[in-house]
């Protein structure tokens, strides 16, 4: 007999629930890292089959991950404004030659996955930051073909977002009350391969 939280509509419920919760939760917007770390504590617990109950463990992984996720707030706001001027640089200055390319596709990967893992760790590890850290960039060059499908993923996904942002902001606001939860569980379908084989071999 099939598991409860092995339902794929209950799984679809609980990540829309994990996604509005999300949306509320960052409002304030410098609460946007606790809340990602949050999300990501209970989507992983998600796709490892396991039974949530949604707004109780979603304000458990906030605070529980608080500190860490208000540094990766700092982080991620960072991150953007690097990913934005690399952009705007190669757009302007129409750097449109391979090389270029070549150089903002490996920025653009290196920024979104190094968020990615980060959040990732944070919400299914308990660990100091500088270990956190450490795992970050160990642990993307060891996965590295999982880490190039985890930015395929994040780059399509969060491209479908900024598109409806783009039609108009009502459509993106939509959006960020669905949207944002489905690419977290996408990579967590990945990193849960990630985390199996760390924890086979410790």
């Amino acid at each position: 007999m099939k598991h409860e939280a092995d339902k794929p509509l209950l799984k679809v419920i609980n990540v829309l629930g994990i996604n509005i919760l999300w949306f509320f939760f960052s409002l304030p917007v410098i609460t946007i890292g606790p809340a990602t770390c949050a999300a990501f504590y209970l989507i992983i617990k998600i796709c490892n089959n396991k039974e949530v109950s949604t707004f109780k463990m979603f304000v458990k992984g906030f605070k529980e991950n608080f500190k860490q996720g208000m540094i990766m707030t700092l982080i991620t706001a960072v991150s953007g404004v690097i990913l934005w001027g690399v952009w705007y640089l190669i757009r302007e200055n129409e750097w449109y030659n391979i090389f270029a390319l070549g150089v903002a596709l490996v920025i653009f990967m290196t920024v979104i996955n190094s968020n990615v893992f980060f959040y990732a760790f944070i919400g299914r590890y308990e660990n100091t930051f500088i270990n956190i850290f450490k795992n970050v960039i160990v642990r993307q060059l060891q996965f590295f073909k999982f880490a190039v499908i985890i930015f395929l993923i994040v780059a399509v996904e969060g491209g479908i977002l900024l598109y409806l942002f783009y039609l108009n902001i009502i459509g993106g606001v939509l959006g960020l009350l669905i949207w944002p939860g489905f690419i977290v569980y996408s990579v967590c379908l990945v990193t849960k391969e990630i985390f199996r084989q760390i924890e086979e071999n410790q």
